[in-house]
């Protein structure tokens, strides 16, 4: 359908999350490629210090971002901003309050918190008011989520905000991820190990073609590239295994 390149790119973001890659949410408007108008796609980041590119891409690479085709979106965990880490125990008596913030002035659907892939917590906006401005008599739609977690295994939660385009097409805000390690265990899911092998497979079986590379070395060098990104998401797996139980 015509929302499948925005699910499956979701899809796909949240396996690299759930194999332990701290990937903080980006976007860009794509203009030139796709027709939209620079600046339909951003990325806020909070910065340290003053706004200078060094410190924008510091902020990103920390994870303290979000992405955004309009409504503001921010999330934290005990008070802990985005890309942050947080040390759990699975004996702990007390949750981690986790919060979404929500500002828009266009109309949106729903508000949700994801976890390890999975919406854990939704608000369905779907009918709510917004203004076209945001000012202090005239605050546009805002919304917020407050949720107890008690982790039983390491993972990560990401707030969205999800809505609808006036082309019919679903568009979102994104946070980064908050990292949450329970005992000290790494973040790992053989579903998700399986499907990345799955993948790497079908890439090595198109880089087998004849005529695929200039030379026989070129191609060498790109199986074994292929073939390390394989042993990491095997050695995933059996993290997955060891730490969190997953048979078989």
């Amino acid at each position: 359908g015509q929302d499948e390149l925005f699910l499956r790119t979701n899809s796909t973001y949240y396996r690299f999350l759930n194999c332990g890659f701290r990937l903080a949410a980006t976007g860009g408007s794509a203009m030139g490629v796709m027709a939209v108008p620079l600046g339909y796609s951003r990325t806020y980041a909070k910065l340290d210090g003053p706004l200078t590119e060094a410190n924008y891409l510091k902020a990103i690479h920390a994870g303290r971002t979000f992405a955004t085709s309009g409504p503001m979106l921010t999330l934290t965990a005990d008070g802990l901003d985005c890309g942050a880490e947080i040390r759990y125990s699975a004996t702990a008596s007390k949750p981690i309050r986790i919060e979404a913030k929500l500002r828009s002035i266009q109309p949106i659907d729903s508000l949700e918190l994801v976890s390890n892939g999975k919406v854990i917590e939704s608000v369905n906006l779907k009918g709510r008011p917004s203004s076209p401005v945001l000012r202090q008599e005239s605050r546009g739609l805002e919304e917020s989520i407050v949720l107890a977690l008690e982790p039983r295994r390491s993972g990560w939660v990401a707030a969205r905000a999800i809505f609808t385009a006036p082309d019919g097409r679903l568009r979102q805000a994104h946070t980064s991820p908050i990292y949450v390690t329970v005992d000290g265990n790494p973040i790992a899911s053989k579903a998700d190990a399986e499907y990345m092998i799955r993948w790497i497979d079908r890439l090595l079986q198109v880089a087998e073609k004849p005529g695929r590379y200039k030379s026989d070395t070129e191609c060498s060098q790109v199986q074994a590239i292929y073939q390390q990104a394989r042993q990491k998401y095997q050695d995933i797996a059996r993290q997955a295994a060891e730490f969190w139980g997953e048979g078989p």
